[in-house]
């Protein structure tokens, strides 16, 4: 869970069954939080079959792929909803390089400046 004000994840409960949350962060009484999925995935390409390619993903992304409900919120996801799934990313950039066989990539919003020490744009 997250900041609903700024987006922080570092909430602090205030009361015994943590109902009420405060952000660290901003300083604010956190009324209704907001859901915060990480995840990343490997993925292959042909020109890169020596490599390693890991994408983290954005949010509006992983709730396509993985739908939000109360249940899986408490239990967690299946990793079945998303193996071998076909997904379309529609930018990424090359956040990092480890080692010559690793190669991390960040989706980003299309429409969102690509940062300055990226090292290349893939579309």
């Amino acid at each position: 869970m997250a900041c609903n004000s700024c987006g922080c994840t570092s909430l602090v409960s205030l009361d015994v069954g943590g109902s009420n949350l405060h952000c660290s962060e901003c300083e604010k009484l956190v009324s209704s939080p907001a859901i915060h999925l990480q995840l990343a995935i490997f993925i292959s390409h042909p020109e890169f079959k020596e490599w390693k390619i890991r994408v983290e993903l954005l949010q509006a992304t992983i709730q396509q792929l993985l739908p939000i409900t109360a249940s899986n919120l408490d239990e967690g996801f299946d990793v079945h909803l998303i193996l071998n799934k076909n997904i379309m990313l529609k930018s990424c950039y090359v956040a990092d390089i480890a080692g010559g066989d690793t190669m991390k990539l960040e989706e980003v919003d299309a429409f969102a400046d690509i940062p300055e020490n990226s090292i290349c744009r893939y579309d």
